[in-house]
């Protein structure tokens, strides 16, 4: 992902889209993500100072054992001062992505949620770690909603559309074992019923597997 980014800044630095939207990675892995330019600085300037006080050491190496050009098989070339040079530019590239991200004229951040308690949790956890490294949130979009006016023929809906993609997901606890039968073994389909609130305490969660283990007609393919 940092690699992916470090492509994207060369799409903004070229100027020919007037925006550039990212789809990030959940919120731990994002927040990772954006402290990772900074935790590379550190640990390269940590890695070259051990190779500057090394230096010495590492000229002799290569000298008496032939190391020089020893990964390129050139004997012209330094593969340790190749090495470095590589590190360098990616501490650059890295720095760059930093600043871009922090820069509050090109760069803001948009959470998008939905309104349950652990995705609102993530959502918190992701904004306030966003403001500590100075990562520019303007908007907030929460999804998924369900509104007082929602009818009957709303649900209807939403039935009609899970039951399309229910079916697929039947067909393929089927089809999957035989089309791959060294690979896949059999897949075996659940329905679970969507409850109305967050299974969040033990007893919600002894509710939910007495629906998955229990013997009951809600269809198994085997």
């Amino acid at each position: 992902e940092v690699v992916a980014l470090t492509e994207v800044m060369k799409v903004v630095k070229a100027g020919n889209f007037d925006r550039v939207i990212v789809d990030t990675a959940p919120t731990g892995h994002t927040l990772r993500l954006l402290s990772f330019p900074e935790f590379l600085d550190n640990f390269l300037q940590k890695v070259l100072n051990i190779k500057r006080k090394l230096d010495g050491v590492i000229n002799a190496a290569k000298t008496l054992f032939g190391l020089k050009g020893f990964v390129s098989g050139d004997s012209d070339r330094d593969d340790i001062d190749e090495a470095v040079k590589s590190i360098e530019r990616y501490r650059q590239e890295a720095e760059d992505l930093r600043d871009l991200l922090t820069d509050k004229e090109r760069t803001q951040f948009l959470v998008v949620s939905i309104a349950t308690g652990l995705s609102a949790a993530e959502s918190v956890r992701l904004v306030q770690g966003l403001d500590e490294r100075g990562v520019n949130v303007n908007n907030f979009v929460v999804n998924q909603l369900i509104s007082d006016s929602t009818d009957a023929k709303f649900v209807e809906r939403v039935v009609k559309s899970q039951g399309k993609c229910l079916e697929q997901l039947r067909e393929m606890s089927v089809s999957a074992p035989l089309k791959a039968p060294s690979n896949v073994g059999p897949v075996f389909l659940k329905e679970v019923p969507f409850f109305d609130s967050e299974l969040r305490s033990v007893y919600a969660l002894r509710t939910l597997s007495a629906v998955l283990f229990a013997n009951n007609k809600t269809p198994i393919n085997k």
